[in-house]
């Protein structure tokens, strides 16, 4: 499976989604501009044939990260540590999923659930009963495409399904403005949740810097 138009897709709302430029082709990928300590760009993947030119470009621009998505993991991991890269993140999964029709889970009894968007951008967040924050996350929307980004629930409420209740909110308002298919990469904490919710696996995706 080619999944370069997939990846050049999640890009364009990824880069939404974290207030950055476009991705720019490059030479075995894209690279993407984040300016912070220790990542300046982000070189992508989308294929195990990009990745001699972009070790080279990544060692040529430190420092910077190389991210891989990849089906075939163990060779990927193999010909990366060859390169003397360094593995220093867990490996996350790259998902996608059809938004009409998905599992729809509703917030705890007690909580409630809010979004607002803002442009391209949808937030949603979960209110606990004593009026605290319990949980949030966002969609960017990119032509028919929305990408999760940043779900995150508060430890003190966890294990209450609130993480699917955000999902529901985002992926609702995220249909109402024309997106048809999701796409996110998962940790391996919140793969489970997207799986349960009808997600698919695409790849496995790794990060390295020199």
């Amino acid at each position: 499976m080619d999944l370069t138009p997939l990846v050049r897709r999640w890009l364009a709302a990824w880069t939404i989604a974290r207030e950055l430029g476009p991705a720019v082709d490059v030479p075995g990928g894209f690279r993407v501009t984040l300016g912070l300590p220790g990542r300046h760009h982000e070189f992508m993947a989308p294929d195990a044939a990009g990745l001699p030119a972009l070790v080279t470009a990544l060692k040529a621009i430190e420092p910077s990260w190389l991210t891989a998505f990849t089906t075939d993991p163990a060779a990927t991991e193999v010909a990366l540590k060859a390169e003397g890269l360094e593995f220093f993140t867990d490996a996350e999964t790259f998902m996608r999923t059809d938004l009409d029709g998905r599992p729809k889970r509703r917030p705890a009894e007690g909580y409630t659930v809010a979004t607002t968007v803002d442009g391209p951008l949808i937030r949603a967040a979960v209110t606990a009963p004593d009026g605290t924050a319990a949980a949030s996350g966002l969609m960017a929307v990119a032509g028919t495409d929305a990408v999760a980004h940043g779900i995150q629930t508060d430890e003190a409420h966890r294990r209450r399904g609130l993480g699917g209740a955000v999902m529901t909110a985002l992926g609702e308002a995220a249909t109402a403005r024309g997106a048809t298919t999701g796409l996110l990469i998962a940790s391996a904490a919140g793969e489970g949740l997207y799986r349960s919710m009808g997600w698919e696996t695409l790849a496995t995706v790794v990060t390295v810097r020199a």
